[in-house]
């Protein structure tokens, strides 16, 4: 019998925004990327790579916001 493997959750960065009422200079700072990238993520113009949505999920974690 084979094992499941479940994929890390995902989340993306525009839930984290919302919920936690971070600007997106705190949230560049927990990513580790510019502001212009996260506002470019919750604005829609740009799509996160999975990577970032798998971060988010711990980032909240971190914070204590449910997601």
């Amino acid at each position: 019998m084979s094992t499941i493997v479940m994929p890390p959750p995902e989340m993306h960065p525009r839930d984290l925004y919302q919920k936690s009422k971070l600007t997106h200079e705190q949230l560049s700072v927990h990513y580790g990327v510019a502001r212009e990238t996260v506002s470019r993520w919750i604005s829609g113009k740009q799509n996160p790579r999975r990577s970032i949505k798998i971060q988010t999920v711990a980032i909240a974690r971190e914070l204590g916001i449910e997601l």
